[in-house]
């Protein structure tokens, strides 16, 4: 039941912060966890396991039975604001309203691009747009690999096309015994290029600007991405052995700031 109150703390959170979203999420993940913890029991211990949970939320003495009673009423709270939040997310995205946003802190943890932004990439997506102007190193092109790894778990057989907008690397070597001038980043781009498409039917298509300076991901159901530092906000790893150097929670960011918007009509940009 920790991780349930937990989840709850941090949806109490960021609601109050209106990153609703992130809130409505977390209402759900905690509701759920008590769901399938008491699951097949009686509805008493239902009870008593929300009079837990809302305890070390709140800090009540779940034994004062009039305490408690003020607790079952707040847990009725939490099953209803996830769904409140939801309608309210949509008023929003229907008037065009809606904007949530994020700072990253210098060397804080906790912003994988699956909790910064996963929550949008769902069966609705079919289209990803990603503006970056530095794709362009191998850790780089590793971050792209990472978010369409994010893509391919969460939208499952829906995703179809994913583009990438971005500059050419002048430092980037030519590739030795290949006429065709490519160079090292053209085979990177090109092998995940095949593998999407040869291993999960998604077509990657990539694009090299002289001017591109923004940095966004495009969702086709509307969602606007905006990183301030692209990708490439995380500090690399104080080894190959340390914590972080693959999972990306662990990894300390450098500070930067994501703003989530969403609108009627995608433009297309590549």
């Amino acid at each position: 039941m920790d991780a349930a109150a937990a989840t709850l703390k941090r949806a109490v959170e960021y609601d109050g912060r209106a990153r609703w979203t992130e809130a409505q999420v977390c209402y759900q993940e905690g509701a759920q966890m008590l769901l399938d913890a008491v699951k097949g029991t009686e509805l008493l211990f239902v009870y008593l396991v929300w009079s837990r949970v809302l305890n070390q939320i709140s800090g009540v003495d779940e034994r004062d039975e009039t305490k408690r009673l003020r607790l079952r009423q707040k847990a009725e709270q939490y099953v209803t604001r996830a769904e409140q939040l939801r309608e309210q997310v949509e008023r929003a995205k229907r008037r065009g309203e809606y904007q949530e946003q994020r700072r990253i802190e210098d060397g804080s943890v906790g912003h994988s691009y699956e909790s910064v932004f996963g929550r949008f990439l769902d069966s609705a997506t079919t289209t990803i747009r990603v503006l970056d102007p530095y794709i362009r190193a191998l850790h780089q092109v590793q971050n792209l690999v990472r978010l369409c790894e994010l893509a391919v778990r969460r939208c499952g057989r829906s995703l179809q096309t994913v583009c990438l907008l971005t500059t050419r690397c002048p430092k980037s070597p030519r590739m030795p015994d290949d006429e065709t001038g490519k160079t090292q980043q053209d085979v990177w781009l090109a092998t995940l290029q095949a593998d999407l498409r040869e291993r999960h039917g998604v077509t990657f298509d990539y694009v090299f600007s002289d001017t591109l300076h923004d940095r966004e991901i495009q969702l086709n159901s509307g969602w606007l991405i905006k990183i301030g530092r692209g990708l490439d906000y995380f500090k690399p790893p104080s080894s190959k052995l340390s914590l972080g150097a693959f999972d990306l929670d662990l990894r300390p960011c450098r500070e930067t700031l994501v703003d989530i918007v969403h609108v009627s009509k995608v433009r297309s940009t590549t």
